[in-house]
């Protein structure tokens, strides 16, 4: 299963306001690069404020790869870091060409058995990307993805397209095959704003995490 939607040569850099209930606890920021033929997106999700004095939480992750000619996503090299509270995990996935060929974990944790042979397959900072970059209208909340963290694959399918009378337009997003949660930054909900160049632009998601289920808003 591969991406099938086209991804413009693009650049853009968010910072979003996270809150868990009313109550804002951490910011989250994403850059990405798109342009001959290469993309590269990292995030990185923090604690702030009372909650960072509290539940000292930091996650970040990085990714390289190629765009085919199709518009598919062809990672390269993923990485992330999860530090929390002082206690602190890494994991990488490489790729060659449209096929996993190595998963690392430090501290050591499961691996699937058939990591390997996954073929045509998203990293979880891949999939960041295409939930929040430009998109136009005939494609948005479209396509269907494979996610790979290394542990569990997953499909993910948008569903339930909504449309407001302000032009926005909001998509649940669905996970099958596991619990939804991976690489600590998993959207469940996004919503979309148009701007003057016809182009659709996040506005917003809600995401499970490992502290829950939380909303994100753009600053």
């Amino acid at each position: 299963m591969a991406s099938v939607v086209p991804v413009a040569a693009e650049s853009f850099n968010y910072l979003f306001n996270i809150n868990l209930g009313i109550a804002k606890i951490g910011e989250m920021r994403v850059k990405a690069t798109n342009g001959g033929g290469q993309y590269t997106a990292s995030g990185a999700l923090y604690t702030t404020g009372i909650t960072g004095a509290l539940y000292d939480v930091r996650f970040d992750s990085d990714i390289k790869g190629r765009v085919a000619n199709t518009g598919q996503l062809l990672p390269g090299r993923y990485t992330s870091k999860s530090n929390e509270d002082g206690k602190i995990s890494h994991a990488t996935i490489r790729y060659s060409g449209n096929k996993v060929s190595k998963v690392v974990f430090d501290p050591q944790k499961h691996i699937a058995p058939d990591a390997t042979s996954q073929r045509n397959t998203l990293d979880p900072m891949s999939l960041i990307y295409l939930l929040l970059r430009p998109v136009s209208m005939d494609h948005i909340c479209g396509g269907q993805f494979a996610l790979f963290d290394g542990q569990v694959r997953m499909k993910v399918t948008f569903t339930n397209a909504r449309k407001f009378s302000d032009g926005r337009v909001q998509c649940s997003v669905a996970y099958a095959g596991a619990n939804g949660q991976s690489g600590g930054i998993v959207p469940t909900s996004v919503t979309y704003v148009p701007r003057d160049n016809g182009l659709m632009y996040i506005a917003g998601f809600s995401a499970k995490t490992n502290i829950g289920t939380l909303t994100a808003t753009l600053r």
